[in-house]
């Protein structure tokens, strides 16, 4: 009896081991899976900023459209922009939001800020503003979508936000994610014209129903 209890001992201790090594491997994957997501949507982003907006003058709001503007004003790069804007904001959001959340937060900005750094600014569009409205929300709506399923933000006005919100606790956050972005709409109009805006405005349409498609599955 006491060889076969010795015995069940060594199974059931075994069997425990598995067990935790299938938990973290499980955990492992998922991790990885996250950060491929951020990765690739932060790729999409830049690309979709690279390649469309900033050539074709589009401002749709975050912090990369006011690089855009300021890009046009002083020559300041937009990938420089939007990494000095974020840095502060993250250090003024840990007491809202998880360090995870943050963690993962922070490595899709720098991997944003990276990506907008190493893409050459090249437009694809040809001045068609109708096609760079659809595939810059194309891109920018997939890579956000993304991005957001990994429970990740890329920092920018959606963090500024969050820092603002208890400013104005009558309104509610997405209210205020949308008077920020509109702002710089706005500024983008001030610089780059009317009609450009129009289009700006189609684009962050088109971002916002690519990115629920993406969201919802």
């Amino acid at each position: 009896d006491r060889l076969r209890s010795r015995g069940l001992g060594d199974v059931y201790k075994r069997q425990e081991k598995i067990s935790e090594v299938t938990k973290m491997s499980i955990s492992e994957k998922r991790i990885f899976r996250s950060y491929g997501m951020i990765t690739m949507g932060t790729f999409l982003m830049a690309l979709g900023t690279c390649l469309i907006y900033e050539p074709m003058s589009m401002v749709t709001g975050g912090f990369s459209g006011v690089g855009i503007v300021l890009e046009k004003l002083f020559g300041i790069p937009v990938f420089a922009v939007t990494f000095l804007l974020n840095v502060p904001l993250f250090f003024m959001a840990r007491k809202f939001h998880t360090r995870e959340y943050l963690f993962r937060s922070l490595y899709a900005m720098i991997t944003f800020s990276l990506a907008l750094a190493v893409i050459p600014v090249i437009s694809v569009t040809h001045q068609d503003y109708l096609m760079a409205a659809i595939l810059g929300g194309a891109f920018h709506g997939g890579g956000l979508g993304l991005v957001f399923l990994a429970g990740s933000s890329t920092g920018g006005t959606d963090l500024l936000s969050t820092l603002l919100h208890p400013l104005f606790p009558m309104m509610r956050l997405a209210n205020i994610i949308g008077i920020v972005d509109g702002i710089i709409v706005v500024a983008g109009m001030l610089v780059f014209g009317v009609r450009t805006a129009l289009y700006s405005i189609v684009a962050v349409f088109v971002t916002s129903k690519v990115m629920d498609g993406v969201t919802s599955g």
